[in-house]
């Protein structure tokens, strides 16, 4: 029997892990009354979870024989929706985090349902264009083998990937051209806004920035790489190969260290009891609470729970 190289262990080791976090910090998030996260949250986190599985699904075949065509093409789709998903995916998590909250009061504002929805589905819809692309590609293909396995046997691409490759890299630079400018032009406000830069509200709001920030820089480090890999089949390097299960470790580490979370998993005490989120001491003291909430999930109340929270409020 072969040896497995160790890069191709450590390749492994890494998509499966950064995949078992993201799956726990999702579970944790639907099972939990100790963490809120918003729609947006669970969006991001569900196109990272595929990511991460995206570059695993050739385990058990990366050695020996190339695996059959319908194992390979399906791995082929995913490894090419990937990289746009996530940054399609990181980019609506922003915008909605930006419109949704805001640690001014006086600044924040509701998000319409059809703009929320489109912000949860577009990076969906982005990954099924660069599947049917694919499937184009592949049957228009006069190459042999259309898809195969890369020379380091760490997943499967087209044989000719060169259009796909550009295109899919073309949307990650145009998210990261949304996405960094908006990111410093926040910091800069930030900043700028030093009479406000106390309070529950700022320090919710500025941890929840702070890892945007930085999985965004990670990212683009990344898809730096991914995206010459993409683009040019002569290209392919190992240190590029493996940046991508590198960043989706990098991101579930980034997220899954939030306080709320290592609260559950440790079974410390969280920072409000359930007493405390179920009967407020006051009106006033709820309305902080229930912002600090909103601030911390990045989803702004709709009407119907607007009624809901003032309902439950002593007279």
């Amino acid at each position: 029997m072969a040896s497995i190289p160790g890069y191709l262990v450590a390749y492994d080791v890494l998509s499966f892990t950064s995949a078992l976090i993201l799956a726990i910090m999702i579970l944790t998030a639907i099972c939990s009354q100790k963490v809120y996260r918003g729609k947006a949250w669970f969006g991001m986190m569900a196109c990272w979870l595929v990511y991460a599985l995206s570059y695993g699904l050739l385990v058990g075949k990366q050695i020996g024989p190339e695996p059959s065509f319908a194992h390979c093409f399906v791995q082929t789709m995913f490894i090419y929706a990937a990289p746009p998903l996530v940054a399609v995916g990181t980019l609506c998590f922003y915008l909605d985090f930006y419109l949704s909250s805001c640690w001014d009061p006086s600044r924040r504002r509701s998000l319409r349902p059809v703009a929320a929805y489109i912000l949860l589905f577009l990076p969906w819809l982005v990954h099924i264009a660069i599947d049917v692309e694919v499937i184009i590609m592949t049957v228009t293909s006069t190459a042999d083998p259309v898809v195969e396995k890369i020379e380091s046997n760490l997943y499967c691409h087209l044989h000719e990937n060169a259009h796909p490759g550009l295109v899919n890299a073309a949307i990650v630079i145009l998210s990261m051209v949304m996405l960094i400018p908006l990111e410093v032009w926040t910091g800069i406000q930030l900043y700028r806004c030093r009479s406000i830069r106390v309070g529950e509200d700022f320090r919710q709001y500025l941890t929840v920035y702070l890892r945007i920030a930085a999985c965004t820089i990670v990212a683009a480090a990344a898809f730096g790489l991914s995206a010459i890999t993409l683009a040019d089949v002569q290209g392919d390097s190992l240190v590029q190969d493996l940046s991508f299960p590198c960043l989706s470790m990098a991101v579930s580490l980034i997220f899954a260290s939030q306080q709320d979370l290592l609260n559950v998993w440790l079974c410390r005490p969280s920072r409000y009891s359930s007493e405390d989120r179920s009967s407020p001491r006051s009106k006033t003291e709820g309305i902080n609470l229930l912002r600090n909430k909103r601030t911390f999930q990045s989803e702004s109340l709709d009407s119907n729970q607007w009624r809901e929270f003032q309902s439950s409020m002593p007279p």
